[in-house]
């Protein structure tokens, strides 16, 4: 029978307690950072109604409408804001920028509602001629009201009574209240910069329907 002596047997465990004693001493790698979340791109916009204003952390939660998501940004002291309020037809004047909404006839709109426009860009899809966003233009005259459109059609506008105009105004954060509809252009920081007030009391128009 072959024997083993005990020096070789020996000199194999020292071998392999110097293997484990190695790879135990072995540096540990650190693990791998994770990457942060990416801000939100600039110019993030947010519309929707208000579902909670909290002054004192200066911050506004609204429902989005894309995904019915409940968005909270934040204001600051270079956060700009507008309101829409009630006015009268002899209010408009030249030079303003409106959206019409009602029935078209030939080169005659017969208006349910104007809506003045800010100095905010125009959201998508909201271009001239006929369609679910009204007629945008701006007015070159007062008696007949007259509206020249973005696409350089010269419309009159006629009104009644019942026609509502939406006008708009400079505001602040004590303007936004809970069920208002706000639309809030965001920085990669969810800073607002912009943010418009629709008050939950304004009436609201329909569709414009072109002949």
């Amino acid at each position: 029978m072959k024997t083993v002596s005990f020096l070789t047997v020996l000199a194999g465990v020292q071998l392999a307690f110097g293997v484990a004693v190695a790879v135990a001493d072995a540096p540990v790698p650190p693990p791998a950072a994770t990457a942060p979340a990416a801000p939100a791109p600039e110019g993030t916009r947010v519309r929707g109604p208000v579902t909670k204003v909290d002054t004192d952390a200066k911050s506004v939660t609204v429902t989005d409408r894309r995904d019915q998501s409940d968005v909270t940004f934040t204001v600051n002291d270079d956060t700009k804001y507008t309101v829409n309020f009630l006015e009268k037809v002899s209010d408009l004047k030249v030079g303003d920028k409106i959206v019409v909404f009602g029935d078209t006839s030939g080169t005659t709109v017969t208006a349910d509602g104007i809506m003045v426009q800010g100095p905010q860009p125009p959201r998508p899809g909201n271009g001239p001629g006929p369609g679910s966003f009204g007629t945008r233009g701006e007015i070159t005259a007062v008696s007949p009201l007259t509206l020249k459109t973005d696409d350089s059609q010269t419309l009159t506008v006629t009104t009644t009574d019942d026609t509502n105009v939406i006008g708009i105004k400079p505001g602040t954060l004590a303007d936004v209240a809970v069920d208002d509809f706000v639309t809030a252009e965001l920085d990669a920081n969810n800073v607002a910069k912009r943010v418009q007030v629709r008050p939950a009391n304004l009436p609201r128009f329909g569709r414009r329907r072109g002949n």
